[in-house]
C-alpha cells in the first residue's frame, strides 16, 4: 500500500493500481490461513485512510478492476 506513496511515486517508470470493492478485499483477507485475523479491520481503515489521501488510483498510471472473484483483470477507463 504504501510503496506507491507521494514521496516514492518519482522512483516508478510505470504504476498499477488495482480497484477493488472493500468487501472483496474483506472476504479475500478472511480466506487467508493465517494465525489471527485480529488485524484485518485495523488494517481496511489504514488503507481507506491512505488510497483517500494519497489519491492513488488518479496517480496511477493504469487502473484496473479487481472486483472479479477470479484473475480477469480489466482495465479501467
Amino acid at each position: 500500500v504504501y510503496a506507491f506513496c507521494k514521496q516514492l511515486r518519482p522512483f516508478y517508470s510505470l504504476s498499477i493500481y488495482v480497484d477493488t470493492p472493500e468487501i472483496v478485499r474483506f472476504q479475500r483477507l478472511y480466506n487467508r490461513v493465517q494465525p489471527s485475523t485480529e488485524w484485518i479491520a485495523h488494517w481496511q481503515m489504514t488503507e481507506l485512510w491512505h488510497h483517500q489521501h494519497e489519491q492513488t488510483s488518479l496517480a496511477a498510471d493504469f487502473v484496473l478492476n479487481g472486483s472479479a472473484m477470479q484473475r480477469n483483470w480489466q482495465v479501467v477507463d
